[in-house]
């Protein structure tokens, strides 16, 4: 009994040593960066941490299909492409390479969604509305930071008066106020404002113009799931519906 007892002393170390070797490591988590300025109905924030919202449930989506943890890293606006650059952040959900200073330094996925700004006017001083010229000389709440399509080019960049604020629902009350001719903002914010926060009744949504555009994920070359990776899902997600529903859920 003796001898028996210390060949499974002799034993036990090596067998505990084999079932360490062949242990599955934890997979790193994926961080999702978002905007420090991004409102409803993109993420919904209580103390401090997202708690719903679009940003919420496409990173849930995704980290479901990877079997991947997820996290959230909030970045100041102008922050955003150095954290994915340097690896403090992997993705940046929902973007467009246009809108980025140096965007050859990401890696893009396939199509998320298609975004649509409008632009909305106070009943009572509304003006027609076809195409940018219409804003020549006009003041247009537009929202720091963020880069309109066609809005760079002249005659545009010095006759379109850029009036900046922090926020959307910023510039709604300034509109309110008549400190400013209209505001562009996107049509599933303007949407959840007029359920949520202001009277739609006191405002025109133009129907005549509007401005497009494709959003992507953008992918930092240090994340842990590649932006091919990323597109699979995407494929998935759309193939099943899924990231339509969250969409039209805000709307």
């Amino acid at each position: 009994m003796p001898h028996l007892l210390l060949v499974i002393v002799l034993l036990l170390p090596i067998s505990l040593s084999a079932a360490e070797s062949t242990s599955v490591p934890a997979k790193p988590p994926l961080i999702f960066v978002y905007d420090s300025y991004l409102i409803e109905p993109y993420v919904f924030i209580h103390n401090g941490h997202i708690t719903g919202g679009i940003y919420w449930e496409l990173a849930q989506l995704i980290g479901a299909q990877l079997q991947q943890p997820i996290q959230f890293q909030r970045s100041p606006r102008r922050r955003m492409e150095q954290f994915l650059a340097e690896g403090r952040a992997h993705v940046l959900l929902l973007t467009n390479p246009a809108w980025m200073t140096a965007p050859e330094a990401l890696s893009w996925t396939v199509r998320v969604s298609r975004e649509k700004d409008v632009i909305v006017q106070a009943q009572g001083r509304r003006f027609d509305m076809h195409s940018l010229d219409n804003l020549l000389g006009k003041r247009l709440g537009t929202v720091q930071g963020y880069q309109y399509q066609g809005f760079a080019e002249e005659p545009y960049l010095s006759l379109i008066i850029r009036d900046d604020a922090k926020s959307i629902p910023t510039n709604f009350t300034r509109l309110l106020r008549a400190r400013l001719d209209a505001l562009i903002a996107p049509d599933i914010v303007v949407g959840y404002l007029f359920k949520e926060q202001y009277d739609p009744n006191a405002f025109h949504v133009v129907q005549t113009w509007s401005m497009e555009h494709d959003i992507f994920s953008a992918v930092s070359p240090k994340s842990p799931v590649s932006a091919e990776q990323l597109s699979d899902v995407y494929r998935k997600l759309h193939q099943e519906r899924k990231l339509e529903e969250v969409f039209k859920k805000y709307r």
